[in-house]
């Protein structure tokens, strides 16, 4: 891996961000094909934790994390940061000390496909991380790392600038040139599951694509 810093991508539109917040992962997903959902494993660290902005990407060594570290110092309000850390798990790669750092950056939050530790202090600061879970064992700072490159983050390509909005269910990126695109789709969606959670609290049980759906399968 070459060392790589790169300057942060411009930060989404903030009424897109805003639109985008009053959805769902889940909507946002459904809304590109079933597609952009990180890793299940990826999880917010404390119940209620919500995130959602502009991806500031980090690419990581495996038990390193001097370049998270390094993309603190370029936070800013808005900013989300993403780390990609080849799925490791024996190394906590986030912790306290880098939390009030972000928080004083302003970061909006910090997703991270491998594990953290601190999680005592991360819940009573309520600041928004996700990963696979916590271990105590902390990790090195060393290097090599990159800073806003293209990642593999919980199995699906992170680009700086890309949306990246995460709640109990996990994360959803959407790719920054799709976004203004995928927010009527996904806004659709809501009006759609809401009008259908009228027809059930009427006792309409089966949904009105199910029997044709059923029929093609020779069934009723």
């Amino acid at each position: 891996m070459i060392c790589k810093i790169l300057p942060n991508a411009p930060l989404l539109d903030e009424q897109l961000v805003a639109r985008a917040r009053a959805l769902t992962p889940a909507l946002l997903c459904d809304a590109m094909g079933t597609t952009g959902s990180l890793d299940y494993r990826i999880k917010p660290v404390w119940p209620g934790a919500v995130v959602i902005g502009t991806a500031l990407t980090v690419n990581l060594r495996p038990s390193d994390n001097l370049f998270l570290h390094r993309a603190i110092c370029q936070a800013a309000p808005g900013y989300v940061l993403i780390a990609a850390t080849g799925e490791c798990t024996g190394y906590a790669v986030w912790g306290d000390m880098m939390t009030r750092a972000a928080l004083k950056a302003g970061a909006a939050g910090t997703v991270v496909d491998g594990v953290v530790r601190d999680v005592d202090d991360i819940r009573e600061f309520q600041y928004p991380v996700f990963a696979f879970g916590s271990v105590p064992q902390g990790t090195h700072r060393d290097g090599p790392g990159q800073i806003n490159v293209p990642i593999a983050c919980g199995g699906v390509t992170v680009m700086p600038g890309d949306l990246v909005f995460g709640n109990a269910d996990g994360i959803a990126v959407v790719p920054r040139e799709i976004v203004a695109e995928i927010l009527p789709l996904a806004e659709k969606k809501l009006a759609g599951e809401n009008a259908r959670f009228a027809e059930i609290a009427q006792g309409k049980l089966a949904p009105a694509w199910l029997a044709e759906k059923m029929k093609s399968l020779g069934l009723e």
